[in-house]
């Protein structure tokens, strides 16, 4: 195989910490014959820091950089990457996350084995500022540390064979510390462009399928919480109800009929997740259509109806203010 890893970076107005993420990729210390290219995708910047540091980077050799005219979203952005790669591995990196500095030879390390297609490592919170807010963010999740625990045991990593109902349940990996073997990628477009969240874990899901994923115990990146993050300023209840959205999607998809009922019972979980949110921001509307939602997925889910009989009912005021609104 060739020794070289590509790295997909998209950016778009993310100056004030385009540099630490850059430097992040370029320092990471490589076994030889190893080497790394970063593919940097300008989606449409006009912050002038932004266009300022994306012209330093040129000057790496091993840095190429992608100009879009205009935003065309994150997956649109890594899929041209994926397409330009040289490389037989293919690693990501959001323009305000980090990497320490052995985390591609963690990577390497792991997807020695062939059978193995992509691998993933721990990693920690940190916020703007770069101080760390939470660490092992995997390893000690209430949901998915005992499942890895279990696995790992007193080892440093483990291979899962085909994982799907793992990544289904509960996906042990985060993009920014993940990578992939390109040609298990298929096409040049592996993220789907049609979901605007949660795109990542599809592409994560659907790769569970037929191939083999590794974990490392190790944390080797940052995942840095902002707020003009994609996944932090979309909300927790839009984000439920994209994720929930996409699980709707693959199980339509017929290579996963024999996962179906797992796949909509996840989505439930994220409907109703949607909805509890929203009745804490008292949009009581909004929350029933997410309960209804998860009804017409799974019409047998019992959590759907016990969570429509906590939904306060309307008072008459709002009841005149919904019949008043315009359709």
């Amino acid at each position: 195989m060739s020794s070289l890893i590509s790295v997909v970076m998209p950016c778009l107005n993310a100056g004030r910490y385009l540099q630490e993420a850059v430097d992040s990729v370029l320092g990471q210390q490589l076994p030889a014959p190893w080497q790394l290219e970063l593919l940097l995708v300008d989606d449409g910047s006009r912050d002038p820091l932004t266009l300022e540091l994306i012209d330093k980077a040129r000057s790496d050799p091993r840095v190429r950089v992608l100009v879009n005219d205009k935003p065309g979203g994150v997956s649109r952005a890594r899929n041209q990457a994926i397409s330009a790669a040289q490389g037989t591995l293919i690693a990501f990196h959001d323009a305000d996350d980090k990497w320490q500095a052995g985390h591609l030879a963690t990577h390497i390390r792991l997807l020695q084995d062939d059978s193995v297609a992509f691998s993933a490592t721990d990693y920690d919170y940190i916020d703007a500022e770069g101080q760390t807010i939470a660490t092992d963010c995997l390893w000690s999740n209430r949901r998915k540390g005992p499942k890895l625990r279990e696995k790992l045991g007193e080892g440093s990593s483990a291979i899962f064979s085909k994982p799907t109902e793992l990544f289904i349940t509960m996906c042990p990996a985060w993009i920014c510390a993940l990578v992939v073997r390109r040609d298990a990628l298929g096409g040049s477009r592996p993220f789907n462009e049609d979901l605007a969240l949660a795109e990542d874990l599809e592409l994560w899901i659907r790769l569970a399928l037929n191939h083999n994923f590794a974990f490392g115990r190790a944390t080797t990146a940052q995942y840095r919480k902002v707020g003009t993050s994609l996944t932090n300023s979309a909300g927790p209840s839009r984000l439920d109800m994209a994720t929930a959205k996409m699980y709707e999607g693959l199980a339509a998809r017929p290579e996963f009929a024999a996962y179906v009922p797992l796949i909509r019972h996840t989505a439930n979980t994220h409907h109703l997740s949607a909805a509890y949110g929203l009745k804490l921001l008292g949009k009581r509307l909004q929350s029933f259509a997410c309960i209804a939602n998860a009804v017409r997925s799974l019409p047998m889910d019992r959590r759907a109806y016990r969570q429509l009989l906590t939904l306060p009912l309307p008072t008459r005021q709002s009841a005149t203010a919904t019949a008043a609104t315009p359709t």
